[in-house]
């Protein structure tokens, strides 16, 4: 057919960079991490850390077993590696020290099962990135498609990743530069150190987080030895662990060894499906099968013996059971869960100077307190005034007084740090002290109702509401308190039994009045927005739209503090967010948001602008028109709105639009996603007035905003805001579109902005029809016919119908797919290559069709782009650009292998259909 002709010189599914086609790669690579060999985030659809045994299954076996004595058991990494060297390894059980078990075949794994139980990795948990080696046959497993020496693919391993990607099948690749770029699908089926010659083989995971690969998810439900699949979302099926004390759970019966209950997880199960009020099991095969009421009261990890755990919807396809959830809070390692809202428990940083606040104690290594966090916690609640905690377990224990003066991410090293609200104490001994902020609501004596029970004490405390403890002797005294902790532990006479309000009821269901009126401490705003990042610990990570406005290194007053870095951002009009050391760093950056919690050494300060300025008010007006001007990479919305009836007083929308930058002077400055149209100088009409060059902008389609020089200058702009106020020489009246009309603007995201429309024969002027090609850098120097957007910052549309230019603009300024034209007719002498009676696809002359989205039923020329192949030592001419719009006119000849040109395709509804 013609739509595969010429794609024997070179494979075009990589190709598309540029034009109508940039949308359909525009892959951003994010970068997976390994920790102890095995792949974070973890590859959807495999199991990596499951706690369980193996079971019989039809196709699956051991491998080898590797015992205590074998350096294979030595570490994950060690075992991992074993599994990677031995053909058709598809999984391993693991214990350290004692057991390193390769299996192969389908995965035959039961979690919770087993007794010792194994952790269990499948394969696909161990990337293998720059393996050397060769394939093997696997069932299953194959190839999508080799490229070989010519092709762009194998030019480099970017090149090679990136057409990986682009596959929606692809699994992982084996690449030779300037040779092989092999493209696989399947389960891995590589062995390490064979074949001759030998490639790097690397798994898809090495290019882009598998865990955005989507894999289907059964959407039948069966059930698998006594548990159903897929098991529920909510549900713990197959956890590791005991029970402990919980208010309204308890055990209906357990059965022991020598029942049939305990014989397998089926009829432990099903014994739990014929209880009415069974709410879960706790099962060790052959040993135990505890039937549980109530709310789940499962710890992960706790008990001896540890018991496999599964709530009672993991057994029946039935989505409607309903698992209570405990209102009562429990203590982990001496910190309250959940934790409450305005706490910090566990933060990462260190301290700085606050008045008020001050340190009470350091402990260090060889003091008791650093030996553990319930250690150092129980020395800081029997501390008067102790208000929080900095901790480094086996070195320091450092208790603190006053307000919190805890800075996320900072110091070296860092500590742990802990509100004293993170530490309940409940049924301590002793009494009260003096404490600002510190007070008692009411007392209840003997004779109230209040004093009879611990129940009737706190329930009056939950049902007041700013209690925050209490003190209580049975029969004599409810005292109800209010603000921060002020007891002391040992103390008074008599002594009380003293309980925080979250031992009775989890604080986080406790409202917290949140501030009604925004203020800034230190240059970030209180209270912080919801959707923000203010103060998150990281580093940034290389994405599309994103980079950095400038660098404030030491010895820099921005970088003396947050507040004198944040100042700077807010005087830059395109900072979207800094990263922040204290005393090191303060870096601007622009675009969207590119941070990676927990990365980097040392890890930053992050937060987003939004932090860090109040928003403005919002004021009532008369009517509103609202416009979304919407840019790839960052998107960039323009609310318009007018106070009374707007009206256009020399070419400029009165009232100007609130929030658009109506004459400001200044100059433009490099971001990705921006450009210019065109430009127009000296001579032309358009640098006449503001007027004229105003509606030139508005009559572009995408034109987004203008620079400005009477009589000199109306340079037409495309893409987010790119203006630096008061740069430039010289500096230039900038202008967005929005202020030059009451109504909406010609470049949106919606499609119906577009027209989509070609009925008359457009006939190309004589220049464009010659042998003469566009180069261009920014494509990886592929060669087109008439690029329309040679640069990323120019276009060149004059070889093209007003319609064609536009689509392929909004492709790369928009990202913007538009659906096909609803008619087309195709230019004087294009070629019109039907792919039924009504669905057609124009190229140029001598130009064919290739489809990427072939098998697309509703839009086959979906990304489609027109290839000929030039011939052998056949003279032509080729404007080469560089990135910058520096452009060199060049005679060559194509090479002796022949040379792919490129061009771009348009597809839609033929207005003169064909007949069949």
């Amino acid at each position: 057919m013609l739509f595969r002709r010429a794609l024997s010189i070179i494979q075009l599914a990589g190709l598309f960079s540029y034009g109508h086609a940039i949308s359909s790669i525009g892959v951003t690579t994010t970068a997976c991490k390994t920790v102890a060999g095995v792949a974070l985030p973890t590859p959807t659809g495999s199991v990596c850390g499951g706690s369980g045994s193996s079971y019989a299954l039809t196709g699956s076996g051991t491998l080898f077993n590797y015992s205590a004595g074998s350096p294979q058991v030595a570490s994950l990494a060690a075992c991992s590696a074993q599994c990677l060297a031995a053909a058709t390894c598809s999984g391993i059980y693991f214990i350290q020290g004692t057991y390193c078990n390769l299996k192969y075949g389908p995965r035959a794994f039961l979690n919770g099962a087993g007794n010792p139980q194994f952790s269990f990795y499948d394969a696909s948990c161990f990337p293998v990135c720059n393996g050397s080696g060769s394939s093997y046959a696997l069932t299953g497993s194959g190839t999508l498609i080799n490229y070989s020496a010519g092709s762009p693919q194998v030019a480099s391993l970017a090149a090679c990743s990136a057409q990986c990607l682009a596959a929606a099948t692809c699994s992982g690749i084996y690449f030779i530069q300037g040779t092989y770029c092999n493209l696989k699908y399947g389960p891995r089926a590589f062995l390490s150190g064979a074949g001759n010659p030998r490639f790097a083989y690397y798994d898809a995971h090495c290019f882009k987080c598998v865990a955005s690969i989507p894999t289907p998810t059964p959407s039948v439900c069966r059930t698998v030895d006594g548990v159903i699949s897929p098991t529920p979302k909510t549900a713990i099926c197959g956890g590791s662990g005991s029970s402990y004390a919980l208010t309204g759970s308890g055990t209906l019966i357990n059965y022991s060894a020598g029942s049939p209950q305990v014989a397998s997880l089926a009829a432990c199960s099903a014994q739990c499906l014929a209880a009415a009020t069974c709410s879960g099991i706790y099962f060790i095969q052959g040993t135990y099968c505890n039937l549980k009421y109530g709310p789940r009261a499962f710890l992960s990890g706790a008990g001896n013996p540890r018991f496999a755990y599964y709530d009672a919807h993991c057994f029946k396809c039935v989505a409607s059971i309903p698992t209570p959830t405990p209102s009562v809070c429990r203590t982990v390692d001496g910190v309250i869960s959940p934790t409450p809202k305005t706490a910090i428990c566990g933060g990462s940083g260190s301290s700085y100077a606050l008045t008020g606040s001050g340190t009470l104690i350091n402990y260090s290594a060889g003091s008791p307190q650093v030996a553990s966090l319930a250690a150092c916690s129980a020395q800081c609640l029997a501390t008067a005034t102790c208000s929080g905690i900095y901790f480094i377990q086996g070195t320091y224990c450092n208790l603190k007084y006053g307000p919190r003066a805890f800075l996320n991410g900072a110091g070296n090293p860092q500590f742990s740090f802990y509100d004293a609200s993170c530490f309940p104490v409940c049924n301590g001994s002793g009494s009260s002290y003096a404490l600002t902020g510190s007070g008692t609501l009411i007392n209840y004596s003997a004779g109230s109702p209040q004093v009879a029970s611990l129940a009737a004490c706190s329930a009056q405390c939950l049902a007041t509401a700013t209690c925050s403890g209490i003190y209580f002797i049975q029969g004599t005294y409810c005292n109800l308190k209010y603000g921060p902790r002020a007891f002391l532990s040992g103390a008074g006479n008599p002594r009380f039994a003293y309980y925080d309000a979250h031992c009775f009821k989890c604080v986080a269901s406790i409202p917290t009045p949140t501030p009604s009126v925004c203020r800034t401490v230190d240059g970030v705003i209180s209270p912080t927005p919801k959707t923000a990042i203010c103060g998150g610990s990281g580093s940034s990570y290389a994405l599309t739209g994103s980079g950095t406005l400038i660098n404030y290194s030491a010895g820099s007053p921005q970088a003396a503090s947050l507040a004198a870095c944040s100042a700077q951002c807010l005087a830059a009009a395109t900072c979207s967010g800094i990263y922040f050391i204290q005393g090191q760093y303060c870096n601007l950056k622009y675009g969207l948001r590119a941070f990676l919690s927990g990365a980097g050494n040392p890890p930053f300060q992050f937060y987003d602008a939004s932090c860090l300025k109040c928003p403005a008010p919002s004021v009532g007006t008369t009517s509103t028109t609202s416009t979304s001007i919407t840019s790839s990479p960052t998107v960039t919305s323009t609310s318009v709105t007018t106070t009374g009836a707007c009206g256009i007083v020399s070419g400029v929308a009165s009232p100007t639009p609130a929030g658009a930058i109506c004459g400001a002077k200044g100059s433009s400055y490099a971001l990705a996603g921006s450009g210019t149209v065109i430009n127009y100088g000296v001579g032309s009409p358009y640098v006449a007035s503001i007027a004229a060059c105003g509606a030139q902008c508005l009559a572009t389609s995408c034109c987004t905003s203008i620079y400005f020089i009477k009589d000199q200058y109306c340079n037409l702009k495309y893409g987010p805001k790119a203006f630096g106020v008061n740069t430039g020489n010289p500096q230039f009246d900038f202008y967005e579109a929005s202020c030059f009309t009451c109504g909406p603007l010609s470049c949106s995201t919606s499609t119906t902005a577009y027209n989509m429309e070609l009925t008359t024969t457009f006939t190309p002027p004589a220049r464009c029809t010659g042998r003469v090609f566009t180069e261009m850098a920014y494509s990886g120097n592929q060669i087109w016919k008439n690029a329309i957007i040679p640069v990323p910052s120019s276009t060149v549309t004059s070889c093209f119908p007003t319609q064609f230019a536009n689509s392929v603009i909004a492709s790369a300024v928009s990202s913007t797919t538009l659906p096909p034209f609803a008619k087309l007719v195709c230019p004087n002498k294009w070629e019109s290559t039907y792919w039924n009676s009504t669905y057609l696809i124009c190229c140029p002359p001598n130009f064919g069709p290739y489809l990427p989205h072939e098998d697309n039923v509703d839009r086959p020329g979906l990304g489609a782009v027109c290839t000929f192949a030039m011939a052998a030592n056949v003279l032509m001419d080729i404007s080469s650009y560089d990135s910058t719009a520096f452009v060199t006119a060049v005679g060559t000849s194509a090479p002796s292998t022949g040379v792919l040109i490129l061009a771009n395709a348009f597809d839609g509804t033929a207005l003169d259909p064909r007949p069949t």
